[in-house]
């Protein structure tokens, strides 16, 4: 595991686990405003990138305001996402959350000290965005999750 990959984005559990945890909190001053990267597992690739605006920063944490989040959880694998709630992903955009076939929002809670939305992924591809004040998220085109539609 590269330094940046546990610094800004994914962390796979114990060696050889099938359980990942991501959270996209490291932004040193606000100053990126996206990350994109991949790590290979035992049990294929698992991929995560997020987008932020990097002209709002938080005082308190310096961590830029998340807009929007992709990951890509490799068979097998379940994955826990823990996304910062600032501006735009806020308690307020997760109040409309609905869960869809494979993303499961479990609540708001604190983890490495900020505020978070925890989600629970199954393995699949899937994009977190709001839409009109909702954070909303889709399956990625291509993957399949039982119990989607």
């Amino acid at each position: 595991m590269n330094w940046l990959a546990a610094q800004w984005m994914i962390w796979p559990g114990r060696e050889n686990s099938n359980h990942v945890s991501s959270s996209p909190v490291k932004s040193p001053g606000g100053s990126l405003s996206h990350v994109k990267g991949t790590y290979k597992s035992v049990y294929g690739t698992i991929e995560s990138s997020w987008r932020a605006n990097p002209s709002v920063v938080s005082e308190k944490s310096g961590i830029s305001d998340v807009t929007a989040y992709s990951a890509v959880v490799p068979a097998n694998t379940a994955a826990v996402l823990y996304l910062p709630l600032r501006k735009t992903i806020s308690k307020e955009s997760l109040k409309g959350f609905r869960n869809i076939a494979g993303v499961t929002f479990v609540g708001t809670g604190t983890n490495n000290r900020l505020e978070v939305g925890e989600f629970k992924l199954k393995a699949g591809g899937y994009d977190f965005k709001v839409v009109d004040g909702t954070l909303i998220a889709t399956l990625q085109k291509g993957y399949v999750v039982p119990g989607a539609k």
